[in-house]
């Protein structure tokens, strides 16, 4: 998987996601490698690779770390892309917060 310069494990990927796996069966190609071997990448442009390893981190291990609103933002997007209902319920929880958080300063 290529978003920037990480990767990641296809198989844990295509586990919390029908919608990944479809996409990367879809934009799966081989890149040439060293000696004649080749290497599996999926190309994911419109997924940065800050929100892709906060995406990655919650698949394989439940937990975020503390998100401002931005990231929250492009995280829930991605998630709702992905169909990860879990992670997109997260998510919507901390921009809520976040909203409140300003109207109530606004308010004061």
């Amino acid at each position: 998987m290529r978003c920037g310069t990480p990767n990641s494990y296809r198989n844990i990927s295509c586990a919390q996601s029908d919608t990944e796996c479809e996409v990367s069966s879809v934009q799966s190609h081989a890149h040439q490698r060293h000696e004649g071997t080749y290497e599996k990448c999926v190309e994911i442009p419109d997924v940065d690779a800050d929100t892709m390893r906060r995406m990655l981190q919650y698949v394989y291990t439940d937990t975020l770390e503390e998100l401002k609103w931005e990231s929250a933002s492009m995280l829930y997007a991605a998630a709702d892309k992905y169909e990860l209902l879990a992670l997109k319920d997260h998510c919507s929880t901390i921009i809520l917060k976040n909203n409140l958080s300003a109207k109530t300063r606004v308010n004061y």
